[in-house]
């Protein structure tokens, strides 16, 4: 019951980042007594600390209280995305001192660990300060033990993250997923500081989905929670999802699935405005696609338009059953203002007003993978 009490009074600090003991009680609706015995605790062990007077209204100044800051570069980040490698070196409060992207190769991909460790021997050579590794990757990872369960991008089962590198480094390590990240993203330093209740949704080159509920990282009986990428939406189509099943969410409406079916269909002959730049590099991004949308290609509408009707039946089963306050939206496509706007009429639509929902962009969506590993340590830093 104490660390309970405990845990819940650091929430409320984070969430309103700098608050007197008599407002803390005002708001938990505690007896100020205990309140005051539970900070002072607190303030012993260096979890927060005394930041300045509250403005006076008469009678004698508060002092307001703040979590701990620790500016340090004692966090190795290390983001297993996709597509791509990001390691960095930030705080717990979520400054980055230093990040690198590193697109994947087949080469990289079949020696990953030789590659992985010699990344991490220079930083931690350069970094003296570093203490912790945080590590997200996509797929199912029981983040309690630290194993990667199944990683559709990497081909991995039952990979024990964890214990590889704590044995090779003697430093603590903390594995996470990527979508989970992200949620502990926006709830540690992004729009969703002060909601109980939110969903996340990104879409990537994989998609996945995560959720808070009553304030807590819903996880699952199996660590599996929110792979709404794997949720069959098309019985018939064409398309084999990294997981192996037929048309599921992923498999229809992520960044590769779109310009696959963009580069199919203009390799049959429709017309696209985009037909001379994949005739020419051999393939094409997602920005290729979102300025063919913009410019009103007919091929990228009929695409697009079927990519809002599934996308739309997702939020519709997130909605109907979690009834978030917020949910947030993470990926590249979501930034075709015609898409977006699209999405949002369809959805409103199908749903009543009475549901309260409100969905918005994520501001992290370019940076997701660079910041969420420190995110992951911030929440856990109140937690623990």
């Amino acid at each position: 019951m104490r660390k309970e009490k405990e845990e819940r009074i650091l929430e409320c600090i984070r969430e309103q980042e700098k608050i007197s003991r008599i407002s803390l009680a005002k708001l938990l609706q505690w007896n100020p007594t205990t309140v005051g015995s539970i900070v002072a605790e607190l303030l012993k062990k260096s979890y927060i600390q005394e930041v300045e007077m509250e403005a006076s209204t008469g009678g004698r100044k508060a002092t307001l209280l703040s979590l701990k800051e620790d500016m340090s570069p004692s966090i190795l980040g290390i983001s297993f995305a996709p597509s791509f490698l990001q390691i960095g070196i930030g705080s717990i409060q979520g400054k980055i001192f230093e990040t690198e992207k590193i697109v994947l190769t087949p080469l990289i991909i079949e020696k990953i660990w030789q590659f992985l460790f010699q990344i991490i021997d220079k930083k931690l050579n350069k970094w003296k300060e570093i203490r912790q590794i945080s590590v997200i990757i996509s797929g199912l990872v029981n983040s309690e033990k630290g194993v990667s369960i199944f990683s559709p991008h990497y081909q991995w089962r039952n990979i024990e993250i964890k214990k590889i590198l704590e044995e090779r480094y003697q430093k603590k390590v903390f594995v996470e997923n990527d979508v989970r990240a992200m949620a502990l993203l926006e709830k540690s330093f992004g729009s969703c500081k002060k909601k109980r209740n939110f969903v996340v949704l990104n879409i990537g080159d994989g998609v996945g989905s995560s959720i808070f509920i009553d304030n807590k990282l819903y996880i699952g009986s199996y660590s599996s929670s929110g792979e709404l990428g794997h949720m069959q939406v098309n019985a018939k189509g064409l398309r084999r999802c990294s997981c192996g099943k037929i048309g599921c969410l992923e498999s229809e409406v992520s960044n590769l699935s779109i310009l696959d079916k963009i580069s199919s269909q203009i390799k049959l002959g429709q017309y696209s405005i985009l037909r001379q730049k994949l005739k020419r590099d051999g393939n094409l991004s997602i920005e290729d696609f979102l300025f063919a949308l913009g410019e009103k290609d007919l091929l990228a509408l009929q695409i697009a338009e079927e990519s809002v009707e599934m996308i739309t039946r997702a939020l519709d089963a997130i909605i109907s059953l979690l009834n978030p306050e917020r949910v947030i939206l993470y990926g590249s496509i979501f930034q075709s203002e015609y898409l977006y706007r699209e999405i949002l009429k369809k959805i409103q639509s199908i749903l009543i007003s009475e549901q309260g929902y409100k969905i918005s962009l994520s501001n992290f969506y370019k940076e997701a993978y660079a910041y969420a590993p420190f995110a992951v340590l911030r929440y856990l830093s109140i937690k623990n």
